[in-house]
């Protein structure tokens, strides 16, 4: 394993000249490009040269369902990927009476690869959960904006999530809901 990390490094370095740098560990830069050595691999991070390396990349993680908390809930999640750290948010729909009939739990973003192999997750309790509140006010979703490190050959691999909750019902009574 050694012999082939060694390997990578020597071969990526004799086709090198004097533009190229080192910047960090593992990290370099050559002809305007930046390269990163990961688990063997040499990884290009980014082009200088491009305007389009500076952009932070966002992506649409599209819709999951929820309806194992309520029927027809949905969650929503977005992404914006800079400086390796992923800025989700995430959207719940559909259970605007989260803090009325259910209890304290929470919602697990499982971040998935393409072969549904969990690479990341994110913890959420439902009392961090946000309410947003239309004109009326009355809450029409609930929101959570988060933060999680991830490198950028993690942010590629993601393809898919799926979410999983501990949130449940409240008991009803005949007085109301009880704990």
């Amino acid at each position: 394993m050694k012999l082939h990390y060694c390997y990578i490094l020597i071969t990526f370095l004799a086709s090198c000249n004097d533009s190229t740098i080192q910047v960090g560990e593992n990290t370099f830069v050559h002809k305007n490009k930046v390269y990163k050595l990961i688990d063997n691999d040499i990884i290009k991070l980014a082009d200088l040269e491009s305007k389009d390396s500076i952009k932070p990349q966002v992506k649409e993680f599209g819709d999951a369902s929820l309806s194992f908390v309520k029927n027809g809930a949905t969650a929503q999640l977005t992404g914006l990927y800079r400086a390796n750290n992923l800025y989700y948010k995430l959207k719940l729909s559909g259970i605007n009476d989260l803090r009325e009939k259910y209890q304290n739990g929470s919602f697990e973003i499982e971040f998935q690869d393409e072969y549904g192999f969990v690479i990341n997750n994110a913890i959420i309790m439902s009392n961090q959960m946000v309410g947003q509140v239309g004109s009326d006010g009355v809450i029409r979703y609930y929101e959570y904006n988060g933060k999680t490190e991830l490198s950028p050959i993690i942010f590629q691999a993601i393809k898919n999530y799926s979410v999983s909750s501990t949130v449940k019902m409240k008991e009803a009574s005949r007085y109301g809901y009880s704990y």
